[in-house]
């Protein structure tokens, strides 16, 4: 593992998943890149500075996010990582998938609150979807996940892709 993709919501889990992402590149020697995606009620990187003054919620949200980030960063940097953070604007979980072969991800770790609701039950949680599409390993830490893992379970057809 050379590059870890840690897509984060700042949700307490999201948080746990990134913990172990930086404790998995410590041992590693990874580099550790963080991407939060923010949905805005208009095409936010088409606006000029003076139509964004019209969405202060917007703009709130925008500077907790980059402030959350921003602890991340840095969290993995004192620890000696590399350390990069994205914050990608008005796209869906494809947007996860698409930033793994451009920056090169050859593992994902993500925090996984399940399913909920009767659409997500039909169509499955966020983590499920990158889970079944990606094109490299992909871990899901759950709300009470233990780090370190003793037992790691692979499941493969061994067949090369």
């Amino acid at each position: 593992m050379k590059n870890i993709l840690v897509p984060t919501d700042f949700s307490e889990t999201a948080n746990r998943a990134a913990d172990i992402a930086i404790a998995i590149a410590e041992k590693s020697g990874a580099e550790v890149h963080f991407l939060h995606l923010l949905i805005t009620p208009v095409p936010w990187v088409k606006l000029d500075k003076e139509m964004e003054e019209r969405f202060p919620e917007t703009l709130k949200e925008i500077g907790h996010a980059k402030s959350e980030l921003n602890k991340l960063l840095k969290k993995a940097e004192r620890k000696g990582l590399k350390a990069e953070k994205f914050l990608v604007f008005d796209e869906g979980r494809e947007e996860i998938l698409k930033h793994i072969p451009f920056h090169h991800h050859d593992f994902v770790v993500m925090g996984s609150h399940g399913a909920s609701g009767a659409k997500e039950l039909f169509v499955g949680s966020n983590a499920q979807k990158v889970l079944r599409d990606s094109t490299v390993p992909v871990l899901i830490i759950k709300e009470k996940s233990k780090w370190p893992v003793k037992n790691v379970v692979f499941a493969s057809i061994l067949k090369e892709m």
